[in-house]
């Protein structure tokens, strides 16, 4: 299966609906607090939320690439005629919206960055979402619970594209109790279970 495809099912799937659980779960705690989100997720210490724009070109002709390019930033392969570059990071927000001026910055910094000239943001597509990561800047993935077989991956940050699959592996070897893809001492640092007292 090409990196395209697991994308692609990716987000038509799980995927699709954790970002849509998160969104309405920190919608709600945003409209709760009219102050400063802190950064203490759902209760569990050592993780913080940020928040994420995208920004999707419509038929970008001076952008062709057939895998994701990753520096500074990123660019996606074009999908049904939108290239998606990425993406911001926002510590202190007050609402999951899209900003012009985060559209804008992140238009002149992909042209920096991948030197291409991309045009002006009118018609753009934009994106906003959360972002979950540690204070470690580790991933979390293993087991989360003694008694049960319950299992995280998560705290991707803004490197989900890349770490998600390998991440999945290790997740399918623990259950199935198979060798792992990463040496032991890695998969301790980001055991989920690191930030427990």
């Amino acid at each position: 299966m090409q990196y395209l495809d697991c994308f692609l099912n990716l987000q038509a799937g799980p995927l699709k609906f954790l970002n849509q659980a998160l969104h309405s779960i920190i919608l709600r705690r945003l409209q709760s607090q009219r102050h400063r989100i802190d950064y203490y997720f759902l209760g569990l210490k050592n993780l913080k939320i940020s928040k994420g724009q995208l920004v999707g070109l419509k038929n970008s002709q001076n952008i062709t690439c057939s895998l994701p390019i990753n520096s500074e930033g990123y660019i996606l392969p074009s999908i049904d005629g939108v290239t998606w570059i990425g993406s911001t990071h926002q510590k202190d927000f007050q609402d999951l919206l899209p900003s012009s001026e985060a559209t804008n910055d992140l238009i002149s910094r992909t042209e920096r960055n991948f030197k291409v000239n991309l045009g002006s943001g009118d018609g753009a597509l934009t994106e906003a979402r959360l972002r979950l990561g540690s204070k470690d800047r580790l991933p979390i993935a293993g087991k989360i619970s003694n008694d049960q077989n319950i299992y995280a991956i998560g705290a991707l940050g803004s490197r989900g594209f890349s770490l998600a699959p390998l991440m999945g592996e290790l997740i399918a070897s623990q259950i199935s109790q198979s060798p792992n893809p990463i040496s032991t001492r890695i998969a301790l640092s980001i055991d989920p279970m690191r930030f427990t007292d």
